[in-house]
Formats: structure tokens, sequence, C-alpha cells
């Protein structure tokens, strides 16, 4: 058959990747490269330290021959593509997460985990467990102001969803039974991430109810703007960017006030992040900003 024809003869295999030019690349994703056949394609997603010219040298095996390919191309700044950024942390998480999976827990693992995972708005039944409990930590280490929280606080019983939320994460280890294969199977799906919906793995999963007695989903109140997660507690809509913080005063503006037009007039870059509501606490330019019914 064609599609047996296609699977057989690979046009490319054994795929190895160079970058000349002084600029490093890392955190590749995916990790280990597959071979290529007619008609598809491989996305791979990486970091560049630094802005400037390269040369990509493609190696692989043509018909059991070793080729090399050289293309000549400029990395640059280019924030007209925000789904890049969360789609690599995607990939990097669910790489993270089969680690926990394979070797079990690590500090360093889990902390890159929940930097990314906040940073990028990637809320699963696994990532959620190690924000709560990250978050619960530094409030009570006052490491953390108790308004700039973005998952503790929202909850009618929050003990029930902390206890759902770790027996999800602890499937992880499972290497068998249906728990354990739903994990996998969403930990894969993470590591092979395409597009940004391909973040919310386990999303029918995330149901909890607020302090009003109101279902919510907790996959669905995170948006990513500008590279940047915003979290909804509440009526409020929370950037990431607040928790870094420490002891800077909120410059508070009300909505659809004198200030408030003033500052879109001044920085209408931030329109981005008022589209969300009437109350909004967010980080620009350095300055902490809190917007108010």
């Amino acid at each position: 058959s064609n599609f047996y024809t296609k699977v057989s003869s690979p046009i490319l295999s054994e795929i190895k990747l160079h970058f000349t030019g002084g600029i490093k690349i890392n955190k590749l994703f995916p990790k280990n490269l597959p071979d290529v056949f007619e008609g598809s394609s491989i996305t791979i997603f990486g970091k560049f330290d630094k802005t400037g010219s390269s040369k990509i040298i493609l190696e692989g095996k043509v018909n059991g021959k070793t080729e090399k390919f050289n293309y000549q191309v400029k990395f640059v700044e280019n924030t007209d593509n925000d789904f890049i950024a969360p789609l690599w942390a995607a990939r990097n998480v669910g790489y993270l997460l089969d680690q926990i999976r394979m070797n079990g827990e690590s500090k360093e693992v889990v902390d890159e985990i929940v930097q990314l995972a906040k940073k990028y708005g990637i809320i699963t039944p696994y990532t959620s467990y190690l924000i709560l409990e990250d978050e619960e930590i530094n409030i009570s280490t006052r490491r953390l102001a108790p308004e700039n929280r973005i998952f503790t606080g929202r909850f009618y019983d929050e003990d029930e969803f902390k206890s759902r939320s770790k027996e999800e994460y602890s499937n992880l280890n499972k290497k068998s039974g249906r728990s354990g294969v739903v994990s996998s199977n969403e930990v894969q799906s993470l590591r092979g991430a395409k597009n940004l919906a391909d973040q919310n793995q386990g999303s029918s999963r995330m149901a909890y109810y607020d302090k009003s007695k109101v279902k919510r989903d907790l996959s669905q109140q995170t948006k990513n703007i500008g590279g940047r997660a915003f979290y909804q507690n509440g009526n409020e809509w929370v950037d990431l960017y607040v928790q870094t913080n420490k002891s800077q005063t909120a410059k508070r503006i009300q909505f659809a006030g004198k200030s408030y037009f003033d500052l879109l007039n001044k920085h209408p870059e931030v329109s981005q992040y008022l589209s969300l509501g009437k109350n909004v606490r967010f980080i620009h330019k350095n300055k902490l900003y809190e917007i108010y019914e």
C-alpha cells in the first residue's frame, strides 16, 4: 500500500542538527529527532541565547549515505509569534513530567516545571498540584503576598481540590491500569504539543467550585497574552509577573476613568491586558498597576 511504502523507507534518517556562529541553542524538543518520511515534517522548538546570524547544518542518512544540508539563518526577537514560547514550554513540561514518570521526583525538576507552567499557563491535573503546593509554601513563608496569588484562595473546598490533584499527580508513577495509561498519554501529548490546545491536557478533570459555590473550570481561567500567563481568580485577572513584585505598591486606576484612558494613550500596548476585563493586576515597564471597577 502507499502507506507502507511511505513508512518503510524514510527519506532522511538518523537526523542531527548542528548550529554554528557563536549562538548557543539549548533545550531542543523533541530530544531525539525522528526519521522523516515522504509527505511528513518535523517541528522543532528550542531556545537561543542571543540574536544574530548562524548556520544550521542538517545531517542525516539518505539511502544509507550520510548527507549534510546547510542553511544560513538569522535568529531575531519576534513578538509577532507569541504562540511559539508556550508551545516550547509545553513540550519542555511534558519532557520533565516524563522524567518524573521514569526516574522519580527531584526538587530541580519540580522547580522547573512550576516555573514554566506558571509562566506560560500550562495548567493540567499534574502541574496544578505542584503550583498549589509551591504557592502555599511561598505565602506561609511570606515570600508571596496573598493578593498576588494565582491559585490558592479561590476554592470553596481547597482541600478537596488539592487532594484530587495530588492523586492525579501520583498517577504519573503508575505503570499500568487506566489512570497510568491516561497520565502517560497526556504527558506524551504535552511532549509533542503542536498547538496551544495541547497545553490543556486533562482539562475535563479541572472542574471545581469557587467561594460562591459556582462551578468553574480551572483550565479555562488562564490566558496567555504577550508570552505570559494571566490567571482569573474571582472577578480579577492577575498577571503572573505580579508575583515577582516584592514591595511595590500598586498604582490603582479605576476602570474607564480619566487615568484609565491616560494610561492607554501613554502606553497603548497595555490594551491587550485591559481587554481581559474591569479588574486586572499587571506589571508594565516594572510598575504594578491595578485596574478596578
